[in-house]
């Protein structure tokens, strides 16, 4: 006699991105594709953008896009709580108290940094569970995908990649939890050596 598994219950998820170009918006909506399809046991209970509306186009697009798929959306923009708490010596841990107020309002099981240009404190990854999706294979250079790959071209290194780490307070070098890597020459990168 076979035992049928039972179902588990979906991971609630927490997205968080500053949601400033086209691959912000195609990993949100790679995710909700695939939790509609059924090949992701998961739901995503909110988008925190680091940005509000009107301050970038993309980040505006990416609020959009997460707005058609019904996820309530939660801007809190970095850029002003900086420029209005400038004379405060702490403004980027309150910053950081600010988002996990803003978190703990919904019940979530994990955190997904997707695109988050913020390096996030103690409050946050001290208090969920939290990916961090990084541009770059493990030992890979920090930073948004940009910066690695020309940090990578100056070095005359053919290779990338991209890891999923467990978020700390350290930018972009958390324990590896998965990685590829893949080649940057060929016909869609010999532009950029030049």
């Amino acid at each position: 006699m076979t035992r049928k598994a039972r179902p588990r219950k979906p991971l609630r998820l927490g997205w968080l991105s500053t949601g400033r170009g086209a691959g912000s918006r195609g990993l949100l909506e790679k995710a909700q594709n695939s939790i509609a399809q059924g090949s992701l046991n998961a739901s995503i209970e909110f988008v925190l953008s680091t940005r509000e509306r009107g301050e970038s186009e993309g980040s505006d697009l990416f609020l959009d896009r997460a707005e058609s798929f019904g996820l309530e959306t939660i801007p809190l923009s970095f850029r002003k709580y900086r420029e209005s708490n400038a004379t405060v010596s702490d403004w980027r841990e309150r910053y950081n108290d600010a988002m996990s107020q803003e978190i703990g309002r919904y019940d979530v099981d994990a955190l997904v940094f997707a695109g988050l240009l913020i390096v996030v404190g103690d409050s946050v990854v001290d208090q969920y569970q939290a990916i961090n999706l990084h541009p770059a294979a493990p030992q890979g250079p920090v930073g948004a995908w940009q910066e690695v790959i020309s940090e990578l071209m100056l070095e005359r290194n053919p290779e990338s990649g991209v890891s999923v780490q467990v978020a700390t307070t350290e930018l972009d070098l958390g324990p590896v939890v998965a990685y590829s890597s893949y080649s940057i020459r060929g016909s869609d990168y010999d532009n950029l050596w030049q």
